[in-house]
């Protein structure tokens, strides 16, 4: 994948948690930028498809982008300082692709 390709994906993903719904449209666009097949949660997502946001309770919400981020995080690795900070996920080995959310999380402004 390209710098370019990975910074339209990382945009994409950051425009989708800052939208006021979630968009399976854009995890559609995102995937097939990426080159990646459909996850097996996909189908669970699509579920969401057109939920507003506000409607979610909160920890509901971050978990539906937690997935959404981790979808994509053997894939793209954003150049962001990769400090600890409160809202950091720790690293463990069940769950490799925790620097990705943890960048994420702070492109979004997860607080």
């Amino acid at each position: 994948m390209t710098e370019f390709q990975r910074q339209t994906v990382v945009l994409a993903l950051k425009d989708l948690a800052e939208d006021s719904v979630f968009s399976i449209c854009t995890i559609d666009k995102c995937l097939k930028v990426a080159g990646i097949p459909r996850p097996p949660n996909y189908d669970t997502l699509r579920a969401m498809h057109c939920v507003d946001y506000g409607k979610m309770p909160r920890d509901y919400r971050e978990e539906l982008l937690k997935q959404v981020a981790m979808i994509f995080g053997e894939h793209i690795t954003p150049p962001i300082d990769q400090e600890k900070e409160e809202n950091q996920l720790p690293a463990t080995q069940a769950n490799p692709n925790v620097s990705f959310v943890n960048a994420l999380m702070k492109l979004i402004k997860w607080t």
